[in-house]
């Protein structure tokens, strides 16, 4: 590919990192507080990082990761971090997975492949600036990874009705988290505090059943979600 075709004066480079940083934050707010239509969202929030990746690989000189002002070029910075973030707190929420050894291997090696792209790809001035992106990269591995498990697995899902036995928030500086604490089921067989989400958390009282949907996964990695139950349950 001849370089001058993919040259951008950096003025506008500025402004196409601007409207795309600022499209991520937006698309990436919407994912966290209400992923609707949720593979669509979901599969975005995946896909972003990469359109970052290819941005700096088609003009090297122009696009960038790291938001330092000093290396001369547009940052994506938002593009390739806020992803991975939203990622990480949806799984934690919306897929809970019942074998953590391959999902482990999965991010590890997800990470070491992102730290070798990200070294031949970008030209980095400050090195705590490229062990911060690795490190950042962590929860898009290991979100992206349970997220298509999820998102890919056609596999027939079986339903348990499951009783809640205790209901708690957990509040942080930054954060807060709602637990559900339900009964033994299916491949369970002690009481398990989960995370859900809050809107999940105000429809369900405790003794009342919730419906845990336990799936096959994509990369057979065993993994369950929790729904109000039907009427009829």
């Amino acid at each position: 590919m001849d370089q001058k075709l993919i040259q951008v004066a950096p003025s506008k480079a500025r402004q196409i990192a601007y409207i795309l940083d600022g499209g991520a934050v937006t698309a990436t707010g919407w994912a966290y507080i209400d992923p609707q239509p949720y593979p669509i969202i979901m599969g975005a929030m995946i896909a972003m990082p990469w359109v970052a990746i290819a941005m700096i690989v088609i003009s090297k000189d122009t696009f960038a990761i790291d938001d330092d002002p000093k290396n001369g070029r547009a940052s994506l910075a938002a593009l390739f971090i806020c992803p991975g973030l939203v990622l990480a707190l949806r799984v934690m929420t919306d897929m809970h997975v019942l074998e953590w050894k391959p999902v482990l291997v999965a991010t590890l090696v997800g990470l070491i492949l992102f730290a070798l792209i990200l070294a031949v790809t970008d030209h980095w001035k400050r090195r705590s600036s490229f062990i911060a992106a690795v490190l950042l990269s962590t929860a898009y591995c290991y979100g992206a990874t349970v997220m298509l498990n999820g998102l890919l697995d056609r596999s027939e899902a079986k339903v348990y009705p499951v009783k809640v036995l205790a209901k708690h928030v957990s509040r942080s500086r930054k954060s807060t988290t709602y637990h559900f604490e339900i009964a033994p089921w299916g491949p369970m067989f002690q009481n398990d505090d989960v995370n859900v989400t809050g809107f999940l958390y105000q429809q369900v009282r405790v003794g009342q059943n919730i419906c845990v949907i336990l799936r096959e996964g994509a990369l057979k990695v065993p993994w369950f979600g929790l729904e109000v139950c039907p009427t009829d349950f």
